[in-house]
């Protein structure tokens, strides 16, 4: 087992390693750009290829708009790029010219660049790509920026040295890292430490975003950013971040269903498609059925009237052994055969509130219903399942994403996420 000494010595030596890698090179990276006469121009089978990634995300937005250009920006369109290098993928758009509310709209891309970076592991030699909607009034201040598109320079990077302090930028480093392992430690002993998490947050992005307007992106303050980024430690806080959010959302015991034979569990299916009969409509649904029909809790009126409670009268109907139940029947308990029926493998819905509620991983029947609700809602629906994991999708959410989540809790046992922003977006 490692020492304390050993690890922070490992830390400083990787720390060290890293800053190394702000300083410029003499050439900008032969992966990307192929030197033509005395300028670089992008390599014609990497343009290529970002240009398809770009149609692809293009088309996964869903959105019609005109692109002004695609470009790339960051350390791989510049002299200072390293192992540690992004593809930044930025896709130029005006967002006055979509008739959208631009603060709903540049939530709605970030959220789909986010889903998007998720789903797809693409990497271009080795540099990982992320893709970005950019509004083409957003001010460069990157100082290498390059037009796919067009094949040229927009802002052509200078090869010359900079200044950079290491020392400086080791110590705030360390500064940040420290509270950041603060944070953690007090997360583990139970404090409550959200309204501190937000405070780190914050102060980072004013500390790099102060050092953007005055020095760029060699000031030391974005560049201590980097390190924190490179190191893990940004990472670490965003973890933090999502760990103290689940457990204040869930329901440390799950629900344990009871176990109802199959031939109880058709008969149920059977007396409650008769006496409430089903629908095509999500809108009037109640329940979703393992053979995967849709009972209609409507009284005929196009929308859900009735209280999920009162299947209780089919359960009673059924003469079935409700076993553990029966002192909730006893007691008047209303709600036992909602949980009968969901035990059994029933999936709750709230049309009103897009939600559906299971205690069973779905049956083919019911997944292929509820990819049909996905689709019909855009992606924005609410999962509830076993009473302990909750998670509420965006528009635009991928069918797959949110199947998947399912079949992981299930399969798995790992709580079902949302996206949630990467570094970039997070700080």
């Amino acid at each position: 087992m490692k020492s304390l000494v050993d690890e922070l010595s490992e830390d400083k030596e990787k720390n060290e390693k890293i800053v190394k890698t702000f300083y410029s090179k003499k050439t900008l990276s032969k992966d990307i750009f192929q030197k033509v006469g005395n300028r670089y121009e992008m390599i014609p089978a990497v343009r290529e290829r970002l240009l398809e990634i770009s149609d692809n995300f293009i088309d996964f937005l869903g959105v019609e708009f005109f692109i002004h250009d695609v470009v790339l920006t960051g350390s791989l369109a510049n002299y200072n790029w390293s192992e540690f290098s992004d593809v930044d993928l930025h896709i130029i758009i005006d967002y006055e010219d979509t008739n959208h509310n631009i603060d709903l709209l540049k939530e709605f891309f970030n959220a789909k660049k986010g889903v998007w970076n998720a789903l797809h592991d693409i990497k271009i030699k080795n540099y990982e790509v992320e893709v970005y909607v950019q509004d083409v009034t957003e001010k460069h201040i990157a100082s290498g920026v390059y037009s796919i598109l067009n094949y040229n320079w927009i802002i052509e990077p200078q090869k010359e040295k900079k200044s950079i302090d290491d020392r400086k930028i080791l110590e705030k480093g360390e500064e940040y890292a420290k509270i950041i392992d603060d944070l953690i430690e007090k997360g583990k002993e139970g404090i409550d430490i959200r309204s501190d998490i937000e405070e780190v947050r914050k102060k980072i992005k004013r500390f790099r975003q102060s050092g953007l307007d005055g020095g760029g992106e060699y000031s030391y303050e974005n560049l201590t950013f980097k390190l924190l980024r490179r190191n893990g430690y940004i990472k670490k806080l965003i973890d933090l971040r999502k760990e103290i959010t689940d457990k204040k959302f869930s329901i440390t015991e799950s629900h344990q269903p009871q176990s109802f034979t199959y031939r109880d569990t058709l008969k149920i299916e059977e007396l409650a498609r008769n006496f409430y009969g089903e629908t095509s409509s999500f809108n009037a649904a109640g329940y979703i059925t393992p053979s995967g029909y849709l009972l209609d809790f409507s009284e005929g009126g196009g929308s859900r009237t009735i209280d999920h409670r009162d299947i209780s009268y089919i359960v009673d109907q059924s003469g079935i052994d409700i076993g553990k139940y029966k002192n909730d029947r006893q007691r008047n308990l209303f709600s036992y055969g909602k949980m009968v029926v969901m035990d059994m493998g029933f999936i709750r819905f709230l049309p009103e509130a897009n939600t559906i509620d299971m205690y069973h991983i779905p049956t083919q029947e019911q997944f292929e219903k509820i990819r049909l609700l996905i689709r019909k809602k855009n992606g924005k629906i609410n999962v509830e399942m076993n009473e302990d994991a909750y998670v509420e999708y965006d528009f635009g959410t991928p069918e797959s994403f949110i199947i998947n989540g399912i079949k992981s809790y299930y399969n798995d046992g790992k709580l079902p996420k949302s996206y949630e922003e990467e570094d970039e977006d997070f700080i």
